[in-house]
């Protein structure tokens, strides 16, 4: 059986045949991206992508006809990650695809910026510009408080949080890790935000040395693009500033 029925039928896109069937004809790449496209899996990924780009094209910031595209192509369908993906409407994707060469003239584009120049988009005329930004000390020791205090509930950092997690006003970039969430300022929508976060599962496991995270994300409007090869752990992002046991110690009840 060739890998990429044997990988579809792991994921369930296609089902599986018993060992006296036939050897089903192998699949062209568009039927395997056909198929694959109307699997839950991708669903899945794509729902992740669109929410992590804030429901807009990351090039215009369009809202209507979004479609998520492969930034690049696993050698497997299924077994890409959200980071391979981003979100563009359908007239940027078009004009990423045609005319010939447009591709290579964009993937120079992304790499002067990736460089940290300040460039015009050649699709929307867009002011682009990419921010390398690093989980720094004050951003771990602002997840260790907050893991730290967490009881299952929103956290009002402005009110609660001490000295050392306001006075850089890092805190909250965190969440470009995926290791804290806001909750939506439902109750007054003029504010820009409702001050009120919580971690999640990986900031949890994160700020409990369980895990390794990426060391930088490269930011475009504010949103990840992507995240850097080289990673830290909650010790070393911490660094000689912060007392990892210390900042982790509970506070003493009265």
């Amino acid at each position: 059986m060739n890998k990429v029925l044997r990988n579809f039928r792991k994921l369930g896109i296609i089902p599986s045949d018993s060992s006296e069937a036939p050897e089903p004809p192998k699949l062209t790449r568009e039927q395997e991206l056909a198929a694959y496209y109307k699997s839950d899996r991708w669903q899945e990924l794509r729902a992740q992508r669109l929410e992590m780009d804030g429901e807009e094209c990351v090039l215009c910031t369009e809202t209507e006809n979004l479609q998520v595209h492969h930034r690049r192509y696993p050698e497997l369908l299924g077994t890409e990650s959200v980071k391979d993906l981003i979100t563009l409407c359908a007239d940027c994707h078009h004009n990423y695809h045609s005319p010939p060469g447009l591709r290579e003239t964009q993937e120079e584009f992304h790499q002067k910026l990736h460089e940290g120049d300040q460039l015009t988009c050649p699709v929307c005329d867009q002011n682009c510009k990419v921010y390398k930004r690093k989980l720094n000390s004050g951003m771990a020791a602002a997840l260790c408080w907050l893991v730290r205090v967490f009881d299952g509930g929103w956290i009002d950092v402005p009110s609660d949080a001490p000295r050392f997690v306001l006075r850089t006003k890092e805190y909250g970039t965190v969440r470009h890790w995926g290791l804290i969430e806001q909750r939506p300022n439902d109750d007054n929508p003029s504010k820009k935000e409702s001050g009120l976060w919580m971690p999640t599962e990986e900031g949890i496991a994160f700020a409990k040395g369980q895990i390794r995270v990426p060391k930088h994300v490269y930011l475009y409007n504010n949103k990840p693009l992507q995240f850097s090869d080289e990673d830290t752990n909650i010790v070393e992002a911490l660094g000689d500033k912060f007392d990892y046991a210390e900042l982790m110690q509970p506070t003493p009840t009265t």
